[in-house]
């Protein structure tokens, strides 16, 4: 249906749920560094400490491990 049938949906009754988000980050340029990062630095140290952890994959390890569809679109 697409992000049109959105006020249909709300009608309805039926409630939002955000299941993630996308985010391009050049990371060659990106840092954690300085007052602007404060609040996200927390967030990571918070993660941290709860055991989280990021792991970047390469588009070939999908491929090989069968989640070629997650790159597919």
């Amino acid at each position: 249906m697409g992000p049109g049938a959105l006020p249909r949906y709300l009608d309805l009754g039926l409630t939002l749920l955000n299941l993630g988000e996308e985010a391009m980050v050049p990371l060659a340029d990106f840092s954690l560094e300085g007052l602007a990062r404060k609040s996200l630095r927390q967030s990571v140290h918070k993660l941290e400490r709860e055991g989280y952890v990021c792991v970047l994959t390469g588009v070939a390890s999908l491929v090989s491990r069968g989640l070629g569809g997650v790159v597919a679109r």
